[in-house]
């Protein structure tokens, strides 16, 4: 941030100096105010992200169109065949109490 001090240097060192600094701070103000528009920009479509992946998250079978067996994995891979029971495991081992 400039001082008071150093403003009145400046308008006192010349009147191309003046003009020279104004127009810096124009073109600074100007390239602030697009990024500032641009970051606004991506603000907006990672807040409509984070709706949609919450609206997601909050799903579930009591409150979702879709069945069960449409749902996406978290871990990207398909839900198994066959369950794990008794009759298609070869062997179940009983632990010891």
């Amino acid at each position: 941030m400039m001082t008071r001090e150093e403003a009145q240097a400046i308008y006192r060192a010349s009147e191309e100096t003046v003009v020279q600094v104004l127009l810096a701070m124009d073109a600074r103000i100007h390239a602030l105010e697009q990024q500032v528009l641009e970051l606004t920009v991506h603000l907006d479509g990672s807040e409509q992200r984070v709706k949609l992946l919450e609206d997601q998250l909050a799903k579930n079978s009591r409150n979702s169109s879709k069945p069960p067996s449409t749902w996406r994995w978290s871990s990207g891979s398909k839900p198994p065949k066959r369950w794990p029971t008794s009759r298609n495991w070869p062997m179940i081992v009983k632990l010891p109490r």
